[in-house]
């Protein structure tokens, strides 16, 4: 290639990476011409300083970019320079000027634009001022000292309204309008009109509220009154109340109307609000109650829609009815009618007739009439009646079918008889008077005979059993000065023992035959060695048909007293006629 004038060069406008460079490489005296892409010679510029700035501007030798460490990057701007910088896990921007010890950093939108953020700004208490658009020197500040450590907590302002409102203060005068003021605590004279208070509201002194039976009283937190308060309207307690005295509920029994104490939930039936419970005494012209009724109606969620119910009952049992037969003049049989219910184990009979001088005794089983024991049939009976009478309330367990208005009751807890119907957990130092029956059966107290059942009604002994009896102990003992008897219940049945994986090791037959490990054909049967350490006696019971006294075996082993043994068969003695056995002892 011809050589040509750097002036006869064709201007390169745009420089791309593919441009290169030639170079002239005098190391090389081969090829002096090289070639580099603008990219490897043009990659990176000196650090330079904030006075001299590795990247400046033409005529503007103290402005632009510098570097002096690795993760930083200035901008200089004379005396003064914007810096740049990872620091641990923060990306700093400083402002610094070497001329003046104050230097404003000032970010500035353009127009109606705004400056805004798109995460979050953590700006410390102690450097957090709003100072007054006029006036520098009105600053208002803010502290966060007093928040719990680890704690955050949010302030909403309220809509006031209008454009511009006043934050309300401690210690300023103020005029207040449409506040809802919460635990708040008033000293002196109070006038207010239509106020709606919540919180702790403290009442010490002679105060009215409401000036008519028409006025409405609503308490929505926790209030306290010290004096004696007349509310003459409604009363809606929407959050704790707690009094220190009595509270008086004034009604008028055997009316059917019966004020009550009830509780409203708000977040029931999907949120639109539900009766949850209530309180209430009411009678009828037996008797009278105290009613504690839970509602499971909502329809937010699957209820049962029944109404299930604790009642406290003056009376809590129905009177047996019986009648009496009576036969020349004397009272000598009886028909129970009514065994009735829940009856304590006091129950008086009541005798009406003709005749005179009848002694009937009630029997009360499980809390029921079940016989009368006439002790005393009397004389100059025509007819003869009787009734009964007892005491007793009840603690009762009543579920309420809501759709159908049935009414199902059973009594948990009686001064009677005790009928549990379900758990009612722990308890300690349970005493009970009087029969009980735990769960139907599976435990009967007889307080009359002084006999406990477990898994049926006990008739004979002082403990029975339905079922198969467990325990751990080592142990069982039993008996008195004069036996001990184990009776089977049924005849013609064996008794068994058997080892840990059920199998039999030793069993008495129906027969009264003793088996070990087998059954018995014989009355004692063992199967396998057996030891006794004595003498064995053989009795012969009857000498004239020669029964007993007879032993048994196929061979007659005998060890003298040197260990020596001898077997003895039947073949042995017979073999030779007048065959006789000799037994000898020696020293």
């Amino acid at each position: 290639m011809a050589t040509r004038k750097i002036s006869d060069l064709t201007l390169l406008t745009t420089v791309s990476p593919s441009d290169t460079l030639l170079l002239l490489d005098n190391s090389d005296p081969v090829d002096t011409n090289k070639k580099s892409q603008v990219s490897s010679i043009f990659k990176a510029v000196a650090g330079g300083t904030q006075n001299q700035p590795g990247l400046a501007f033409d005529q503007k030798t103290s402005t632009g970019l510098y570097s002096e460490a690795q993760n930083q990057l200035g901008l200089a701007l004379g005396d003064s320079k914007l810096l740049l910088e990872k620091q641990s896990t923060s990306l700093v921007v400083a402002a610094r000027d070497s001329a003046d010890a104050n230097l404003d950093l000032t970010l500035q939108a353009l127009g109606t634009g705004v400056i805004r953020f798109g995460s979050d700004i953590a700006i410390t208490d102690t450097v957090f001022s709003i100072p007054n658009s006029s006036d520098n020197t009105k600053i208002a500040k803010f502290s966060s000292t007093q928040i719990p450590t680890g704690e955050t907590r949010t302030y909403v302002l309220p809509d006031p309204g209008v454009s511009a409102d006043t934050l309300v203060t401690l210690n300023s005068t103020q005029t207040l309008a449409n506040k809802t003021l919460d635990a708040p605590v008033f000293t002196g004279t109070l006038t207010a009109t239509s106020m709606n208070l919540s919180g702790n509201i403290q009442v010490d002194n002679n105060t009215t509220l409401g000036s008519s039976n028409i006025d409405t009283v609503t308490v929505a937190a926790t209030s306290t009154f010290n004096a004696n308060t007349t509310f003459n309207g409604t009363i809606t307690s929407n959050a704790l109340a707690t009094h220190t005295n009595e509270v008086q509920i004034n009604q008028t029994s055997g009316s059917g109307l019966y004020n009550k104490i009830k509780w409203w939930d708000t977040s029931q039936n999907t949120n639109a609000g539900n009766w949850a419970a209530d309180l209430e005494v009411t009678s009828d012209a037996s008797t009278r109650y105290l009613d504690l009724k839970y509602y499971d109606t909502d329809t937010g969620y699957t209820s049962t829609n029944y109404t299930y119910g604790l009642r406290v009952a003056s009376i809590g049992y129905t009177l047996p009815e019986a009648t009496l037969t009576v036969n020349g003049g004397v009272i000598d049989g009886y028909n129970i009618t009514n065994a009735g219910k829940f009856l304590s184990g006091t129950v008086t009979p009541v005798l009406s007739g003709d005749g005179s001088n009848a002694v009937i005794t009630p029997v009360i089983t499980n809390g029921q009439l079940t016989a009368l024991t006439i002790s005393n049939g009397g004389s100059g009976y025509t007819t003869a009646t009787i009734t009964f009478t007892t005491s007793g309330g009840s603690l009762q367990y009543r579920t309420y079918d809501n759709s159908g208005e049935v009414e199902t009751k059973e009594t948990v807890i009686h001064t009677g008889n005790l009928n549990l119907i379900s758990a009612i957990g722990s308890v300690n130092n349970f005493v009970a008077t009087g029969s009980v029956n735990f769960d139907d059966g599976t435990f009967v107290l007889d307080d009359t005979n002084d006999r406990v059942g477990i898994g049926r009604t006990p008739a004979t002994h002082k403990l029975e059993v339905g079922g198969d009896i467990y325990f751990t102990g080592p142990q069982f003992i039993g008996g008195d000065s004069s036996s001990f008897t184990i009776q089977k219940r049924q005849g013609a049945v064996p008794i068994l023992f058997k080892n840990q994986g059920g199998s039999t090791e030793v069993q008495i037959d129906g027969s009264g035959r003793f088996g070990i490990a087998k059954s018995p054909a014989k009355n004692l049967d063992v199967l396998g060695d057996s030891n006794i350490d004595g003498d064995l006696y053989l009795t012969e019971t009857d000498t004239i048909n020669n029964i007993g006294g007879a032993l048994h075996c196929k061979r007659l082993k005998l060890t003298d007293l040197n260990g020596a043994v001898q077997t003895i068969t039947a073949d042995d003695i017979s073999a030779t006629s007048r065959n006789k056995v000799y037994f000898h002892a020696y020293s």
